[in-house]
């Protein structure tokens, strides 16, 4: 989202907008081959830089004649992009340089001045244009119909939200399943509301609002949701629950989610907005700077708003915006997601090899040919380790599905050099004694914390002999496979303890359980995989 903006994406990114959006139509008699641009990179980026120069758009000199090379690697900056923008949005209106001024000058003050940019001096001309600075912009005309916003917008004194709580469910193929919830407060009587959905690349369908009369209609670039009643007037507090599904049309291989939770239509404030955005899959390496999320005319980072992702699994981000949102504002949401996120399961899947990895010549608890393995990630001095230990949460998760699933319990290190020792002791005690590993560790978290003294005499406790199991710590047999396991961890993406995979060994699935979770969530992730 932060990265800088190259000419060939941008290329793609104002084509699609100016064909998409605007409807302008290519000049396909323009021969627009370039000798850096080869056919497949150019499709490869939608035909953006065809598209661009048939547009009149990019790469043009002021004769108007084309350049043999587009140099399509160049980062862009805010001149180079204000001028493009400013052409798509005007009909190409100023062609050359007027009365001596640097050619991107008339550009920038027509985009200033139908609020698509604050000022045209500020940042320089010559700063290096940002993505996420672009989007803001294309968001703004799009919004406003061509850049047609006023100054000033009044709301509507009749009523206002208290709450928009919106969810959405993403699903692979791209589609959403959208589900909003207004709480609307009338002073004044009123027949009912209007929800207007944005169109653009996208289809609406299965449109439902609870216990209330509804008609649908398309007007423009959206399709609107008329929640009214002519023959009844409503006041007070009322409710309005909406559901619709949305199918994305163009751009899903982008694995990029780019979406307005609140669009510019409300003609009055809502009080606070939350939204649930459900993910199709688990993946635990999001940070801030995959999202995006801006309101206003200014863009506000990921630490301005509320917002959480779900921990124990990954798959859930919760945002909540409890500042007045004036009429004709809006909250857009940008999500960043790997590459091949959309196209395959590989993060949701454990290969082969790792699976073998985790129980070669390994303890596997209750029935070794068991449809699903938990494998979990402990530490001897992690609490929160012994808290789940002390509480049969595997365990008794596991005794609910009648052999259908076992277990294998791992090391990973967290509090140095004393858990390494601790670690090393266990993997001695599955070498010298496998049947008694699970009675060793069981007993090593109820007498949290253990010391390297006290999993010897626990061990010794279970007839594991004394001497050898010291030989084998002090010899440090086993260091390369604690080694071998922290490298397998930072490829599954374990960073702490106790964390959980539960895998199905059949299709190789996994759901991820970061934490000390109670046992429902187990057995809801269980039958998951199961099903």
């Amino acid at each position: 989202m932060n990265s800088e903006l190259t000419r060939i994406a941008m290329a793609k990114m104002i084509s699609n907008f100016a064909i998409n959006v605007l409807w302008l139509q290519p000049n396909t008699s323009i021969d627009c081959s370039f000798l850096d641009v080869s056919g497949s990179l150019d499709e490869q980026y939608n035909y953006g830089v065809t598209q661009a120069c048939q547009l009149w758009l990019m790469w043009i000199w002021n004769d108007w004649n084309k350049t043999e090379k587009f140099d399509p690697n160049t980062v862009v900056t805010r001149a180079q992009f204000g001028t493009a923008f400013s052409r798509a949005l005007s009909k190409a209106k100023w062609k050359v340089v007027e009365n001596g001024n640097p050619y991107y000058s008339t550009h920038l003050e027509y985009l200033q001045s139908e609020w698509i940019i604050k000022s045209a001096t500020n940042p320089s001309p010559s700063t290096v244009e940002k993505r996420w600075n672009v989007m803001i912009m294309m968001m703004r005309a799009w919004n406003n119909g061509e850049a047609s916003v006023k100054n000033e917008v009044k709301w509507n004194p009749d009523y206002y939200y208290e709450k928009l709580n919106i969810t959405a469910n993403v699903w692979l193929d791209w589609i959403v399943d959208v589900k909003e919830n207004f709480t609307a407060k009338f002073n004044a009587e009123k027949h009912g509301i209007i929800r207007a959905i944005p169109l653009s690349n996208i289809n609406v369908s299965d449109v439902n609002v609870k216990w209330k009369t509804f008609t649908t209609y398309t007007e423009g670039w959206s399709i609107n949701i008329k929640i009214w009643d002519a023959n009844k007037f409503v006041s007070g507090i009322q409710n309005y629950p909406i559901s619709y599904k949305i199918d994305w049309l163009i751009n899903k291989k982008n694995s990029e989610l780019y979406r307005n939770l609140v669009w510019y239509d409300f003609d009055t404030n809502i009080n606070t907005v939350t939204a649930e955005i459900i993910l199709p899959k688990v993946y635990t390496g999001f940070t801030s700077e995959d999202f995006l999320i801006t309101t206003d005319w200014s863009t506000k980072t990921v630490s301005q708003f509320k917002w959480t992702l779900n921990w124990w699994k990954w798959d859930k981000i919760t945002i909540t915006y409890d500042k007045w949102l004036s009429a004709k504002e809006w909250i857009t949401l940008a999500i960043k997601f790997p590459k091949g996120y959309f196209d395959d399961d590989q993060f949701q899947k454990i290969s082969a090899e790792n699976l073998a990895k985790l129980k070669d010549k390994w303890v596997i608890r209750w029935p070794k040919d068991a449809k699903i393995t938990i494998v979990e990630f402990t530490e001897l001095l992690c609490p929160y380790c012994q808290r789940q230990s002390q509480q049969w949460t595997i365990t008794s998760a596991i005794q609910q599905f009648s052999g259908q699933v076992n277990s294998i319990s791992r090391s990973f290190i967290i509090h140095g050099d004393a858990a390494l020792q601790l670690s090393l002791a266990m993997e001695c005690v599955a070498d010298l004694k496998p049947w008694v590993y699970y009675d060793v560790l069981d007993g090593a978290f109820w007498a949290y914390p253990v010391d390297m003294t006290g999993i010897v005499n626990i061990a010794v406790e279970n007839w594991v002999n004394k001497q050898s199991l010291q030989s084998c710590v002090e010899d440090w047999k086993y260091i390369q496979s604690v080694i071998d396991l922290m490298d397998l961890w930072a490829e599954l993406w374990v960073n702490w303890t106790p964390w959980s995979l539960v895998i199905n060994n059949e299709s190789l699935k996994y759901e991820l359980i970061a934490w000390a979770y109670p046992i429902e969530t187990f057995v809801e992730t269980i039958e998951s995989l199961l099903n």
